[in-house]
């Protein structure tokens, strides 16, 4: 039989292309060169790379309001917080947000470059276990669009517009001695990023952002957090007063600001006890350190703010931001675990 539909001129293809699935027309034609019934997906997406797109689905104008949308959640913050909405770029952040339960909902819309079709469209697929229908809408774009709409400057051919968790820092899975991590003006994207990998990494229940921090929804922070940015709680705030009024609401205990001084004065991060009850680490940025409002805090003898640092060797004036934290959170871990194989 399968001979002769190959052979028969008459058998109307294109209507049977428009009558059935994808998939069930990939079983049919794999029937038909085979002569044997594929069973299961996986084998299709062996015999058959992917699903070829329609031309009438291809986006080829860098002028097209989806391009124009994408640009703006790239390169606005208003856009992305009036729009909860942001761009997730890289085959392996999209495969995982669309693997994970948790987050594979906020995957709103993927856009292939069509040049890489062939070999994304197989690896999405795969991430919801070959089931197109809980594929969000997939669309391929031109080489140039998709370049439009990438900022890297290798652009890896693939992106979704993602949709912005609401998170609340009240959390109820909460850690029973949890850490709050609280970034005073760290504007680098890379420096905040490993900071929030740090801090899934470590267990913290939530980032507080200061003024003058960097949006962690913006492309290049989310790159650096490797997607961890959907994995924890993160909350802006307006001023360092605010902040503190909410850490008090939280129950912190303490406020440790990582000053990188021994003075006398401070503790060196081994020495506080992370797991005393709820309690707050203050990373400052970079370049200035902790800005005034929680510098003329510690200059009254706060109650509850103190400072703690990294002990070194003489010579290393300061460490980078992101290093200062994530060595402090993973004390912070360290005492967690000690603590647990010890009771």
């Amino acid at each position: 039989m399968r001979n002769k539909l190959i052979r028969d001129s008459t058998f109307p293809f294109s209507e049977f292309s428009t009558m059935v699935t994808p998939s069930l027309a990939m079983a049919v034609i794999a029937f038909i060169c085979t002569g044997s019934r594929v069973s299961k997906p996986t084998h299709l997406t062996r015999l058959f790379s992917t699903v070829p797109y329609r031309e009438s689905t291809l986006i080829s104008s860098t002028k097209s309001n989806t391009v124009k949308k994408i640009q703006a959640l790239l390169n606005k913050r208003k856009k992305r917080l009036e729009q909860r909405e942001t761009v997730v770029e890289g085959p392996r952040m999209v495969v995982d947000l669309l693997k994970q339960p948790q987050t594979h909902h906020l995957v709103r819309s993927i856009f292939i470059a069509s040049d890489k079709w062939e070999q994304y469209y197989p690896e999405i697929l795969r991430a919801v276990g070959e089931d197109e229908s809980r594929l969000p809408l997939t669309l391929p774009v031109t080489p140039p669009v998709f370049a439009a709409c990438s900022d890297t400057i290798t652009p890896q051919g693939i992106l979704a517009i993602t949709e912005i968790p609401i998170f609340s820092l009240e959390r109820r899975d909460a850690p029973q001695n949890p850490l709050y991590l609280v970034l005073d003006g760290v504007s680098d994207p890379g420096n905040l990023g490993t900071l929030l990998r740090s801090s899934v990494a470590t267990g913290v229940a939530g980032v507080l952002l200061l003024p003058g921090s960097c949006d962690p929804w913006a492309p290049k922070a989310i790159r650096s957090a490797m997607g961890t940015t959907f994995q924890i709680p993160v909350e802006t705030f307006e001023n360092w007063d605010e902040c503190r009024e909410k850490l008090v609401h939280l129950g912190c205990n303490n406020f440790w600001a990582a000053t990188m001084l021994e003075d006398g004065v401070g503790r060196s991060h081994y020495e506080v006890n992370w797991l005393s009850g709820p309690n707050a680490l203050i990373i400052g940025s970079e370049g200035n350190g902790l800005t005034k409002p929680i510098r003329d805090d510690l200059a009254v003898t706060s109650p509850r703010l103190k400072s703690v640092y990294v002990p070194m060797k003489a010579g290393i004036e300061s460490l980078n931001a992101a290093v200062c934290g994530s060595v402090i959170l993973f004390e912070y871990m360290r005492q967690g675990e000690t603590n647990v194989s010890t009771k």
